[in-house]
């Protein structure tokens, strides 16, 4: 396909056949997708129909959408407690890709996405900040790169144990 579009010996022909092939795949999905959207319409118009049956004076438009959970929520407290129990376990300071990485793997979810890193270390940092107001949690700086944290537990300046139900 992409060789009928660009000749072997183009310039730049292995980055373009790349970004054929690459345009080529994403159609495909935009057009499933499409066909889902499609089908989903089509159920809600016949659900509004049977509504209507059912209560000819209902008014379909107070009926709001409902939110869809986001991709790979987490139970309530479940990210501040793997993020508690690895700093509690850790050597020394993590950084919150770390601990994003850490979540990643005990909730068994794609190591290989990255995105999905990315994701997990906004939500890793959500989780610090209260822990830092809290007092249970301190950035520390780091030799190389961006900062450490760390449990105040663990080095002296606080007593006790973490408790996760003052946090949430």
């Amino acid at each position: 396909m992409a060789s009928s579009i660009i000749p072997f010996g183009a310039e730049h022909s292995v980055a373009l056949h790349t970004l054929v092939r690459k345009r080529a795949e994403l159609d495909g999905e935009l057009e499933q997708h499409q066909g889902q959207i499609r089908d989903l319409q089509k159920a809600i118009q016949n659900l509004d129909a049977v509504l209507m049956l059912l209560k000819p004076d209902i008014d379909i438009s107070e009926i709001a959408p409902k939110r869809v959970r986001p991709p790979y929520a987490a139970a309530a407290g479940e990210i501040i407690s793997i993020v508690v129990d690895c700093l509690r376990e850790a050597e020394g300071p993590l950084t919150s890709r770390a601990l994003a990485r850490a979540v990643v793997e005990t909730r068994d979810l794609d190591p290989a996405d990255v995105q999905l890193e990315v994701t997990m270390a906004k939500r890793v940092r959500a989780c610090l900040r209260p822990l830092r107001l809290a007092g249970r949690v301190r950035a520390v700086p780091m030799a190389q790169g961006p900062q450490g944290w760390v449990l105040t537990a663990k080095h002296g300046e606080q007593g006790g144990i973490v408790s996760l139900e003052t946090v949430q």
